[in-house]
C-alpha cells in the first residue's frame, strides 16, 4: 500500500494511514538537504521523537533529496540530519520539521516548518571563555570572522531567572557585542553568535556562557526525572511527546500524544514550565499529573519522581 508522503518543504497537515500494530500509523516524509556555501558531506537523516528512532537513511550529495518512512505512533517525532565522521568537524547538524501525530492519525507540523535540513558552521568564539567569570558589569563578546559572513546576531538569556527566553539584539557588523546595560551578579548568561550573509541566511553558529560572581555553574541535566518529553503544540497545549521506557512515567501510565493539563495542581503555559516544575521537585516525590486525550477524557497519574543517574 502507498503512504501518504509528506513533503517537508510545504505547509504539513495530513491523516496518516494506520499502522501494522494499534495506535500506529504509517508516516513517510520527503525533502532536501543543503549546505551553507560549501561542498556537501554524507549526512544520516533519522526520524525520531528523542527516544525511538524510528528510521534512517543516508544522504550523499550536494542538495539531495531525501525519502524517510517508518510506523510510528502517537506523540511528537522530528526530522535531523548528522554530519557524516567523513566531515572535517566544522559542521553543525540540522534538526528539521517537529511532527504531531495525534491519536487519530491526524498529523501537522509544529516547529521548524518549510525549512528543510540545512547545515551551518561552527564560528569560534573569542572571549569570554565557557563558564569564565566575568567581572565587568557590561561584558564584550567577542567571535573570530567567518568568510562569506556580511553581519552577525547576538542572542542571549539568563539564568536561573529567564531559562528558555531568548533575547535578540540588533545585527552587529563587527566581531564584538558589548551588553548594553549591567548584568547582574550572581547569575549565568548564556549566548549564540550567528553569522549571516548578503542575502541574510545564517551560514554560522556557536553557543558560549559566562558567569558573574556568585553565579553557579549551570548543571547540564536537572537532578531528578519523569521520563517524559514535553513539547509545546500550538492549539493544544503541552504535549508528551514521547514516554522513556521504565521510567517514573511510563510506569505510571503515561502514553505519549496527550496533553498535559496540570502538574501537582497547577497549570502549565509551556513544555520549559514542566520540565523547571519537574527538576524543582525533590526525588521521592509523588506527584498528581493530570492529562486529557484526544477524545478530551482527563486521567489523574501519579508517577513518584526519582533521582537522575549520573554517568
Amino acid at each position: 500500500m502507498e503512504m501518504t508522503t509528506l513533503d517537508l518543504d510545504a505547509p504539513i497537515e495530513a491523516q496518516l494511514d494506520p499502522g501494522s500494530a494499534p495506535r500506529t500509523f504509517r508516516l513517510a516524509c520527503q525533502g532536501h538537504v543543503t549546505w551553507a556555501g560549501a561542498p556537501a558531506w554524507p549526512v544520516t537523516v533519522t526520524l525520531t521523537n528523542d527516544v525511538d528512532a524510528a528510521a534512517a537513511t543516508v544522504v550523499v550529495s550536494s542538495d539531495a533529496t531525501f525519502r524517510i518512512e517508518a510506523e510510528v505512533g502517537p506523540g511528537v517525532w522530528h526530522v535531523s540530519s548528522d554530519v557524516s565522521s567523513e566531515a572535517d568537524g566544522s559542521w553543525w547538524s540540522s534538526l528539521g520539521p517537529f511532527l504531531d501525530v495525534e491519536a487519530s492519525g491526524r498529523v501537522s507540523c509544529v516547529s521548524n516548518c518549510i525549512m528543510g535540513l540545512h547545515h551551518v558552521r561552527k564560528m569560534a568564539l573569542s572571549g569570554p571563555a565557557r563558564g569564565e567569570v566575568v567581572t565587568e558589569a557590561r561584558p564584550v563578546l567577542g567571535w573570530e570572522p567567518v568568510p562569506g559572513a556580511d553581519h552577525y546576531g547576538v542572542r542571549w538569556f539568563e539564568l536561573p531567572t529567564e531559562s528558555g527566553r531568548m533575547k535578540p539584539a540588533e545585527p552587529v557588523r563587527g566581531t564584538t557585542w558589548t551588553f548594553p546595560f549591567d548584568v547582574v551578579q550572581g547569575r549565568v548568561y548564556q549566548w549564540d553568535a550567528e553569522a549571516y550573509d548578503a542575502s541574510g541566511e545564517r551560514i554560522a553558529r556557536m553557543g558560549g556562557s559566562f558567569r558573574t560572581p556568585g553565579g553557579e555553574v549551570v548543571r547540564t541535566w536537572p537532578a531528578t526525572w519523569l521520563g517524559v518529553n514535553p513539547v509545546d503544540v500550538p492549539g493544544r497545549g503541552v504535549v508528551v511527546g514521547a514516554v522513556v521506557p521504565d521510567s517514573p512515567a511510563a510506569r505510571a501510565g503515561l502514553r505519549a500524544g496527550v496533553v498535559v493539563v496540570s502538574y501537582r495542581g497547577r497549570s502549565l503555559a509551556s513544555a520549559n514550565e514542566l520540565r523547571a516544575a519537574i527538576a524543582d521537585t525533590p526525588a521521592g516525590t509523588v506527584v498528581e499529573l493530570v492529562v486529557r486525550d484526544d477524545e478530551g477524557v482527563e486521567t489523574t497519574l501519579r508517577p513518584t519522581i526519582e533521582a537522575r543517574a549520573r554517568d
